[in-house]
């Protein structure tokens, strides 16, 4: 659940560069500047999640993302070619803090025994939900509109991360055992 929040907002930033890539300006070369700035970040991401998840529970480490992320889809919706980069290197760092929080996550707390098909079914509920929500994202752009989308999902987001972050047991998380 906590990735499907987090990737319906990255949905329609995708959707919403391939919008952006019709406009007869210099498009090409500010997706190509932007995906640049998401590849080098998730690779910042990845190398720094591991001393960083040393020090922090996971709910923090995907609650900091996903608030990243948040913020970064939604200055997505400003007019500026200038928050092009920096929005871009913002979603390239926190998206992939979920998705490691996550299957940190499923590591820690699964016996050894049955860790390779938990994390193939982890893996399976953590797709699934981008899938739908890439769909979801693209239809959504042409109907509600990239000015009004970006923001609303930000806010989204910057929920989902404050949810995260109460304190207490956390309310998308359910466990049986």
């Amino acid at each position: 659940m906590l990735d499907a929040a987090t990737f319906a907002p990255a949905a329609g930033v995708f959707a919403l560069t391939h919008v952006r890539e019709e406009r007869p300006d210099p498009v090409p070369v500010r997706v190509a500047v932007a995906r640049t700035f998401e590849g080098v970040r998730r690779l910042w991401t990845g190398l720094l999640a591991g001393p960083l998840l040393r020090r922090l529970p996971e709910r923090v480490f995907a609650a900091a993302g996903i608030a990243l992320f948040a913020l970064s889809v939604a200055a997505r919706a400003l007019p500026y070619d200038a928050v092009v980069p920096a929005s871009a290197a913002g979603i390239g760092r926190g998206l992939p803090c979920v998705l490691i929080a996550a299957m940190t996550a499923v590591q820690r707390e699964i016996p050894d025994r049955v860790l390779g098909g938990t994390v193939a079914a982890a893996q399976t509920v953590i797709r699934v939900p981008n899938a739908v929500s890439l769909a979801l994202g693209a239809g959504l752009v042409p109907v509600v509109g990239p000015a009004a989308l970006l923001p609303v999902a930000g806010a989204a987001g910057l929920l989902t991360a404050l949810v995260l972050v109460s304190p207490g047991p956390c309310p998308l998380r359910r466990v049986s055992r």
